[in-house]
């Protein structure tokens, strides 16, 4: 009768750690569902790269924003996306948060969209230490904001051909105002003779 007892014990327990082992494996599939969910919603592209800074995983978006699959960009560096001068820069920078806690917010980086044409990305990373404090890498989002800065740039050329005009404007009405004194000086000299 105790033998029975123990061994119907040990097959609850068995059917219990199952259970949670079940439930644990579900919560697990459900959380990876919804990360996948939002990561393939939005419209930045989600990325992550090892201490070599090389792709490990790359959101759908890359093709819109790169136009690269993410096969494409695996194992790729996003410093080979750049132009030479950019890439050294940002390879500094890669650098120094190798060696920091710190997160990269909103850096502004120029890449280079398969087609070639000049896409600016603001971008957005976290780095990823391991237990030990070793740099394992980063996990960021790159913003397109190629067409904000464009409208930057129109603006800032609107807004100094404004400037111009404004200037130009007071250069005429001072020169209009020394012509009305001058001859209104004429005035009086040719009217005293």
């Amino acid at each position: 009768v105790v033998l029975v007892g123990v061994v119907l014990a040990i097959n609850s327990v068995k059917r219990a750690r199952q259970r949670e082992r079940t439930e644990a494996l579900d919560a697990l599939r459900n959380s990876e569902a919804r990360f996948r969910s939002l990561v393939e919603s939005t419209s930045d592209l989600v990325w992550e790269i090892d201490e070599r800074g090389r792709y490990t995983c790359c959101s759908p978006q890359a093709a819109e924003v790169l136009g690269y699959s993410p096969t494409e960009l695996i194992g790729r560096t996003p410093f080979e996306l750049m132009p030479s001068d950019e890439s050294t820069h940002h390879q500094d920078i890669f650098g120094d948060i190798s060696r920091s806690p710190k997160p990269l917010v909103r850096l502004e980086n120029v890449n280079l969209h398969k087609s070639g044409r000049q896409v600016v990305l603001e971008t957005s990373a976290m780095p990823v230490f391991d237990a030990d404090g070793t740099f394992r890498g980063l996990r960021g989002i790159d913003r397109d904001i190629t067409d904000r800065k464009q409208a930057e740039q129109e603006l800032l050329r609107v807004l100094g051909q404004l400037n111009q005009a404004q200037r130009l404007e007071s250069i005429g009405r001072l020169a209009g105002g020394i012509a009305h004194d001058f001859n209104n000086l004429l005035t009086v000299i040719l009217g005293s003779r």
